[in-house]
């Protein structure tokens, strides 16, 4: 058995987890910067009057270069990377970026950014893909507060296209933390649906009565004109 003094393992130990730390402060760091900074193209993308999807992806490219350096800083300790710490933040940059791609690729949802390309781990990647539905709903909402029922509709389609996705992955919480994000998914299509039905049957009504009150003034012009 190969053996050690007790003093160098003090030292090779020491010398390890002064540089985890080291390397998790920096991280978080670097984590929350990334974290803000979708959050903030997220808000600017449901704030623009007229959308310009080429400004927020220039939004985009510190925050990749951000990323990089986060993986290039844990690339010592993997085990910090992949852990909550780094997840729960990174996440609202993938849910950032895939998004954007929605949005430039008119809600394309037959391909979307691949999670290798991006470097980002998987788990990650389906938490932020399941709070765009989350984003979707705003945009639903804003698009039915604006009348534009054929928008709101494609919205809503491209809600349920998503949570065919994340559906399909059905594993327990240890392997994949994705049911929680699932069941708000799923009530929130059908809060969505349910509010773009009563949306349909309100313009419709709205319609009708405008067409009613054309006719009516036609009818009395006649009327008028007969007496």
């Amino acid at each position: 058995m190969n053996r050690i003094k007790s003093e160098e393992l003090i030292e090779i130990l020491t010398r390890y987890f002064d540089g985890k730390e080291e390397v998790r402060e920096k991280a978080l760091k670097l984590s929350r910067e990334i974290s803000k900074g979708s959050t903030a193209i997220i808000r600017k993308l449901h704030n623009q009057k007229k959308l310009n999807i080429n400004e927020l992806l220039d939004d985009l490219k510190p925050l990749k270069i951000k990323y990089n350096d986060l993986k290039t800083n844990m690339s010592s300790y993997p085990e910090l990377y992949y852990s909550n710490m780094v997840e729960n933040y990174i996440q609202e940059y993938a849910e950032a970026i895939i998004m954007l791609d929605l949005i430039k690729n008119n809600l394309n949802v037959t391909k979307l950014p691949n999670p290798d390309t991006l470097g980002i781990p998987y788990s990650t990647y389906l938490l932020g893909l399941s709070d765009v539905i989350g984003e979707l709903r705003r945009c639903t909402l804003d698009a039915l507060r604006k009348k534009e029922l054929s928008q709101a509709i494609e919205y809503l389609d491209t809600m349920e296209k998503l949570y065919d996705i994340i559906i399909e992955l059905n594993y327990t919480e240890r392997v994949l933390p994705l049911r929680r994000k699932q069941d708000v998914a799923r009530a929130l299509i059908e809060k969505s649906r349910g509010e773009l039905a009563f949306a349909v049957s309100e313009y419709s009504i709205v319609d009708n009565i405008t067409v009613l009150k054309k006719d009516l003034k036609t009818y009395y012009k006649k009327v008028v004109r007969k007496n």
